[in-house]
Formats: C-alpha cells, structure tokens, sequence
C-alpha cells in the first residue's frame, strides 16, 4: 500500500566550527579468557577472545580489520582517561593482542560510535561530547583524524545551542567518499521555536580535513531517527532508521535514499501495527537493500530481516526469535549470499550475542551464542579476510572490572538449528510495509548553529 508522507522539510544548517585538540594516552589491561570457561558456547578450536578494560565500565561499539591484517575497535572507557568517560580507540594484532590504545576527552561523557580507516594509515574516529559543548543540555557530535597510532592530527565538532544528541539513544555513522569528502549519518533533537522538540535523520558532509559543506535534516515531526549510513555506487546516500510519523504503525523502519548532495530522491516505510526499527543496512549482491531491525508486531521483541530492491520497494521480510527479546546490533551479507544477523538475546538467567544465519531468501539456517554467567553485547560485527567473524562488545561475566569490551573470533563457526520450540520463525506476512514516498514543503525554517 502506498501513501504520500506530507510535511517532510529539509533544514539546512549552518555551523560554525572550533577545533580543539587534546590527547590522551593511557595504560590499560588485557586478559585472555581461559578458553575452558567458553566452552558450552564455542566449540571450535583456534577460536580467542580477549578482553580490554580497567576497574569500571568499558565497552566496544565499532570494529574494522586494518590493512595490517590486525584490528581497530572504538567504543568508551570509564576506567581510563580525563573525565567520568571518554571515547577509546583500541589497535590489536591479527590474534586480537592489543598493541596500542589512546583515550580522547573531557571532564564529562564522551563516546565513540563508530570508525574507519584512512588511506594514510591513520583513522576517523566520530562519536558524541557532553565535555566539549555550548550549553548544560547539549550533546556535540565529534569526529577526530587521527595517525597510525592514534594521535590526534585535527578534530570538530558539529552542534548548536538548540540541538543535542543524547547518545545512549544515539548512533552515529561515518564513510570517507573516493575523493575524501567525509559523511556522517546521525539523529539530532532540535529545539523548535514554539518550545517544543522533535528529532530528525542528519546527514552531514564535510571536507577532507573536517569542514562542513552542507548539511540536511529529514522528518521534523515527532520523533525520526538514522542508526545507520551507506553510499550507493550513484554517489548518493542511504540512511536507514525509525519514524514514528510516518508509516502504519506506532513506529517504522524508515529508508530514505538521497543524491550525493543530500536531496532526497525516494524514502519508504516498512512496518506492522506495533513497532519496527532499523539497526543497520547494507546494499545487496543484486543491487537491493536488506534492513536488519527488530519488530514487536508479532508480541516479543525479534530480529526482523527486511529485503527491498534498489528502490526500495518490498520485497520479502523475516522474523527470528524465541520466547523472550532479542535486539539485532550488525547486519552482514557473506560473499554466497547468504545474512548474519547480530545482536542479543534474553536466555533463562542472562543475556548472550546472538547471531542468526539466513539463507538468501531469509530462510533460517541456525543460531549461535556467546557469554558467560552474566550479561553480554554485541556492538559492532564484522567478516574477516579468511571468513570467520569478529564480535565486539562488552561482558560482565569477564574480564578486570565492572564491564570490559570484549573481542571474539569465532574461528570457523558451526550454527546450530534448535528444534521449533526453541526459536519462533515468523514471516510476518500480514504485517505487510508501508511503501511510501513523500513531497517537500515550501519555506522549511533555516536554522543556524554556533558554538
């Protein structure tokens, strides 16, 4: 069923930007798990894990295989650093041994969501400051080029007084395009000028070196949010996310395709009754899109698997889960076609990384887990060169302190399929999406933004 979305206007927004640079350079642990204590959840041999932190909470949101062969891992240390937490770029060997890691921030709450490697070598880290802000209740997006080793060549920050970015709800996503050009997906909370507040998809361009050349807002009522961001071959861009203005339902996945100016050429909405979100996108083998989300239409929380062709439109969508929540964090579409889904699930006494394998129409092929006695999650998954997967995360079950970020290879992995009362496969055939497409407004407001 299609709908026309009415009342869709693009702000855009002028910034004027301060850099500040700072570094921090800090001593942490690293601690092998006894590989007999993951045994009931890996059983392959030549599988490590190894966790990172101090006495308090830290944790992992992003991951990328460098051209080293090793890895880099972003998240957030409340163990080390300058203030109450700050973000934490962490750089391993190819067997996961740490071999540097630098901590970036303030006196406040600082977060790294996400990174990427530079063709020098160095790295892109961006996540959200609460230390370098203009006003008690703002949140600042921030985006740091750093060396090979992590130490600071610039940085910027991108905010206003009548906007934040409240980053536990938050996740922000960076690309460098094939001439440099930087863009950054994320949602922002915007002040309107009758008091009340609303939240929006951001896309943000900059220069090389950092310096905003455009930016756009997309939905303005309520609440609309960007949790993940890809280039299309076209130049264009992708931002998958959440609406609760458009849609059938209390709330929708929202994907809204724009050219590489960031004008909007198509979006659509894809839901049941209840409430349907995207984590994360990809572009498929044949040139369509897959949406890893959750949905509660059917009652619990589950991973909800959708596929669109290249514009969007549906095309199948499948559920997985089991008789309590699960939360998708990372969606990966293997070379043969075939998806992992990862995320969390609720078992009987704890919560475990959750992954799901799906054949190429979305047919479930089988499930891992992995976690200890305590509580587990999945923050950023990837494939490597030989084929196994990355997980990275945090774990309470272990690790030196309250929680520390945890990276799992998991060597050559064997899913299991449990028997049909174990996990619910659910098409969700009657909750058929909402396709729709929407026009602009005339006269959308001009916000300006300063520090």
């Amino acid at each position: 069923m299609n709908r026309k979305i009415k009342g869709l206007s693009t702000c855009i927004i002028v910034f004027l930007l301060i850099p500040v640079i700072f570094l921090g350079i800090k001593v942490f642990r690293t601690e092998k798990v006894d590989g007999n204590q993951l045994l009931s959840k890996i059983s392959n041999e030549g599988e490590w894990s190894t966790t990172f932190g101090g006495f308090d909470f830290d944790f992992g949101s992003a991951i990328i295989q460098t051209l080293d062969g090793g890895y880099a891992l972003a998240g957030a240390t409340n163990s080390f650093g300058t203030g109450t937490q700050d973000m934490w770029l962490v750089k391993t060997d190819i067997n996961g041994q740490a071999e540097w890691n630098q901590s970036y921030g303030g006196d406040s709450m600082d977060y790294g969501t996400d990174l990427l490697q530079t063709d020098d070598g160095g790295f892109l880290l961006a996540g959200y400051t609460e230390s370098y802000s203009n006003s008690s209740w703002n949140t600042a997006i921030w985006l740091i080029k750093t060396d090979e080793y992590g130490k600071i060549e610039w940085n910027q920050f991108y905010g206003g007084i009548d906007w934040t970015f409240y980053s536990p709800l938050f996740s922000l996503s960076i690309i460098q395009t094939s001439t440099g050009e930087i863009v950054i997906g994320s949602s922002v909370i915007i002040l309107k000028n009758a008091g009340s507040l609303c939240s929006s998809m951001l896309l943000i361009k900059t220069n090389i070196n950092g310096t905003a050349i455009w930016k756009q807002t997309f939905g303005e009522e309520r609440l609309n949010m960007a949790y993940d961001l890809l280039q299309t071959p076209d130049g264009g861009f992708v931002l998958a996310g959440w609406t609760t203005f458009y849609g059938a339902g209390s709330g929708d996945m929202w994907l809204v395709k724009t050219d590489e100016n960031g004008t909007v050429q198509w979006n659509q909405t894809y839901g049941g009754e209840a409430n349907e979100i995207a984590f994360d996108c990809l572009q498929t083998i044949d040139g369509g899109f897959a949406l890893g989300g959750i949905t509660n239409s059917s009652g619990d929380e589950d991973f909800w698997l959708v596929k669109t062709d290249e514009y969007g439109a549906y095309q199948w969508s499948q559920a997985y889960g089991g008789s309590r929540d699960e939360y998708i964090r990372s969606l990966l579409q293997t070379v043969d076609g075939e998806f992992i889904l990862g995320g969390r699930t609720y078992t009987t006494n704890d919560i475990d990384i959750y992954l799901v394998k799906a054949d190429p129409k979305g047919n479930f092929q089988g499930s891992k887990t992995y976690g200890g006695s305590k509580e587990e999650s999945l923050g950023g998954l990837i494939q490597t060169s030989n084929n196994s997967f990355l997980l990275l995360g945090s774990t309470y079950s272990y690790g030196a302190g309250q929680s520390d970020m945890w990276l799992v290879n998991t060597g050559n992995i064997i899913f299991s399929k449990p028997s049909a009362s174990g996990l619910n496969i659910i098409p969700l055939l009657a909750a058929l999406p909402i396709m729709a497409s929407f026009r602009r407004k005339r006269g959308g407001r001009i916000i300006y933004l300063f520090f």
